[in-house]
C-alpha cells in the first residue's frame, strides 16, 4: 500500500459526506421540524381564451388557427389533405 491511501480514503469520505448532507438535511427538515400545517399556493388566475393571432399567408389572405380544425369525415377535407400530402412529397420536404 502506498502512503497516500489514508489521504485518498479521507477525500472519498469527505466527498461522500458532502453529497449526503443535503439529503440528510431535507429529511431532518421534513420529519423533525415539519413545515406548517397549511400551504399557501396563492390565488388562481382567471382563465380566458387566447385571441387568434393575426397571421397572413404568402398570398396575403388572413390565416386563423380555427381553420386547422378539420373534419376527416368530410370529403373536401380529405381531398385538401391528400393534395397537401402529395404536394409536400413532390417538393421533397
Amino acid at each position: 500500500m502506498s502512503a497516500k491511501t489514508p489521504a485518498n480514503r479521507r477525500t472519498a469520505w469527505l466527498i461522500g459526506a458532502l453529497c449526503l448532507a443535503p439529503v440528510l438535511a431535507s429529511y431532518f427538515a421534513y420529519y423533525v421540524a415539519p413545515p406548517a400545517g397549511h400551504t399557501n399556493a396563492g390565488d388562481l388566475l382567471e382563465t380566458r381564451a387566447l385571441p387568434d393571432p393575426r397571421l397572413r399567408l404568402l398570398d396575403g389572405t388572413t390565416f386563423r388557427l380555427s381553420q386547422l380544425h378539420g373534419n376527416p369525415s368530410q370529403p373536401e377535407y380529405m381531398s385538401k389533405h391528400t393534395l397537401l400530402v402529395v404536394q409536400l412529397q413532390k417538393s421533397g420536404k
